[in-house]
């Protein structure tokens, strides 16, 4: 009877983690807002504080740029040409964490010979 018990509650743990896991994917699709449609596409975005950011946009043929702040949206100025920087965009948190993580912790001869450890 106890062993039935705890089944009953593994398959409803197993149950409530298989619905949150959808859900969240779910929110997750449908959720913020889209960064480029038919006739709108942001090319660049540069944050500048907590809520305010510049955006370059191409609005149909034209080229914008536009300050964002919580108090609104301003045209800053209408640009002539944009020319697509060469430099690389920083990489994100997540790929930075997990390269540091497999040199520091990919292999144990790595390990011990980083921290000049002897065998």
């Amino acid at each position: 009877m106890i062993v039935l018990k705890l089944l009953l509650y593994f398959a409803v743990l197993i149950g409530v983690l298989v619905l949150a896991y959808y859900t969240t994917k779910l929110i997750a699709g449908t959720a913020g807002p889209r960064q480029s449609s038919a006739n709108i596409q942001v090319l660049e975005k540069v944050t500048l504080g907590k809520e305010s950011y510049l955006l370059i946009a191409r609005v149909q043929e034209r080229i914008v740029l536009l300050g964002v702040t919580p108090g609104g949206i301003q045209k800053l100025e209408e640009l002539d040409e944009y020319i697509e920087s060469s430099q690389k965009a920083p990489e994100d948190f997540g790929r930075v964490l997990a390269k540091q993580i497999q040199k520091n912790f990919g292999s144990k001869s790595g390990r011990n010979k980083n921290r000049g450890d002897r065998e």
